[in-house]
């Protein structure tokens, strides 16, 4: 059974942007399991764990992955058996709000050596100020590059015709969208399917193979197709379709992707970016049809403006791989004090658990 992978946070202008709390919500979850620890303590280990012996007795697995390190997992969800497990440690802190009846503490640090600890915490420190400062220069210079960005569009807004935009968007929908009269609306599920991390830009793009069959590219280096997207999932969740929005990780205010899965459709952004090589549906040149239209005499200043923003963005992925060299170091001073036998123990117990949940269900 295909697996799906998704981020539900983004490195952005602003900070760090979270779409943990939807992903928790325990009136949707039957068990929640909140895994506390520190770096290098264990946390995607232990969620890999559970979702291998998932996987193992054919049950579907969401995977979330670590905006920072997309390497390393921050959540996983098992739908059919409305059961998650989610790292809640900073910068996406989660609580327990039912402890134990419906959310539950898997407490990590208990497996650490506390006098060993101690004896380290002014180095631990230190590294933790590393990572700290490394985040600081990445959010300084994503602000820089969005300035660029903001300017890159106002020099082609003008030539936007965002009318004939949504009359094309349109006649699409009204084919791919059967006609029926829904009882209720479709829901949405807010995730992002990549960002900036220290590889670089990273996107899960084997999730699009696992939930379309029918994938329309919409060309867009402006942000133009985020409206389009708007509009067809409203089409999509009025009709009664349930949707996976995607946010852009650049602004999480508007869409990026949409995915409808019940009819194996997608719609992504595809950009210098967000290079989607795989086959398409159907390609819409968003941005060709607009450069166009752009007179000759600005076109060598949206040239410049584009040189600044990748020069910003290199500057970003460096912040990114300082704060990543910073998080190994504290994870290398936390693996030797930790019980990985023991975290291995508390695994199989979690994950036989889980089997057993399986097992019911399908009686």
């Amino acid at each position: 059974m295909a697996s799906i992978h998704f981020f539900l946070g983004a490195n952005t202008a602003a900070g760090f942007h979270s779409l943990y709390e939807p992903f928790c919500d325990i009136s949707a979850l039957d068990d929640l399991l909140v895994i506390k620890g520190g770096a290098g303590m264990g946390k995607s280990t232990f969620m890999k764990t559970l979702a291998k012996a998932v996987e193992s007795v054919g049950e579907p697995c969401e995977y979330i992955h670590c905006s920072g390190d997309p390497d390393s997992l921050d959540a996983v969800r098992f739908p059919t058996l409305r059961i998650s497990a989610v790292d809640g440690t900073a910068p996406h802190i989660i609580e327990p709000e039912l402890p134990v009846a419906a959310d539950r503490c898997v407490d990590l640090g208990r497996f650490c050596n506390i006098d060993g600890a101690k004896q380290l915490r002014g180095e631990l420190a230190c590294r933790n100020g590393d990572c700290a400062r490394a985040y600081e220069r990445v959010y300084r210079c994503l602000r820089a590059r969005q300035a660029v960005e903001d300017e890159l569009r106002s020099v082609v807004q003008p030539y936007a015709d965002s009318e004939k935009l949504r009359r094309r968007m349109n006649g699409i929908l009204s084919r791919e969208l059967p006609h029926r009269s829904a009882k209720e609306d479709g829901s949405a599920a807010l995730r992002f399917l990549g960002g900036a991390t220290w590889r670089g830009w990273t996107w899960r793009f084997d999730t699009v193979r696992s939930l379309a069959s029918r994938v329309y590219a919409l060309h867009d280096r402006y942000g133009f197709a985020a409206p389009l997207l708007a509009q067809a999932a409203s089409a999509a969740r009025t009709a009664g379709f349930d949707v996976i929005a995607c946010l852009s990780p650049e602004r999480p205010d508007a869409l990026q992707h949409l995915f409808i899965p019940q009819l194996s459709l997608a719609f992504l952004t595809v950009n210098d970016r967000v290079p989607y090589a795989q086959k398409a549906y159907r390609h819409i040149r968003l941005d060709a049809a607009i450069e166009s239209a752009v007179p000759r005499g600005e076109r060598a200043r949206l040239r410049l403006l584009r040189r600044l923003s990748t020069s910003i963005e290199q500057e970003v992925f460096a912040a990114l791989r300082e704060a990543k060299g910073a998080h190994d170091e504290l994870e290398k001073l936390y693996h030797p004090l930790m019980d990985f036998e023991g975290i291995a123990q508390l695994a199989k117990e979690e994950s036989e658990r889980l089997c057993e949940l399986a097992a019911r269900r399908e009686k």
